[in-house]
């Protein structure tokens, strides 16, 4: 997908509780690529906030060998603007979840938060 795809957005798309709209799937898969190395992060500042960045960072220090079993469990919307994806990953024999929030801000769809849970449920950030 185009960089001009990810960044236009639904307009006259009205609200429902479903999936996400391609903007921000795009933006997920293009951040999962990310974290996995198959992409340099050097391009994605342009689709992530500050409170994203940092997110971003801490992650990249929680993880301490390669990720294996990535698995998108469910993407869904919880309110007009705001996409949620949930995966899960092994890093070694610990299996985690994360949570994936992007919203529209302005005419962008952007990463705003990844909340890492654990295997004993205790959220991380």
């Amino acid at each position: 997908m185009s960089v001009y795809a990810m960044t236009t957005p639904f307009i006259d798309q009205p609200f429902e509780d479903g999936p996400p709209p391609r903007e921000a799937v795009a933006i997920a898969a293009y951040i999962l690529d990310i974290i996995t190395g198959k992409r340099p992060a050097r391009g994605c500042r342009r689709y992530v906030t500050n409170q994203g960045w940092d997110s971003l960072q801490y992650l990249g220090r929680l993880i301490e060998g390669p990720m294996k079993g990535i698995r998108m469990l469910r993407q869904y919307c919880t309110e007009p603007g705001v996409a949620e994806f949930l995966w899960r990953f092994s890093i070694g024999e610990r299996r985690m979840a994360a949570i994936m929030h992007i919203r529209q801000i302005g005419l962008r769809w952007m990463l705003t938060e990844i909340r890492v849970i654990d295997h004993a449920g205790r959220h991380r950030r």
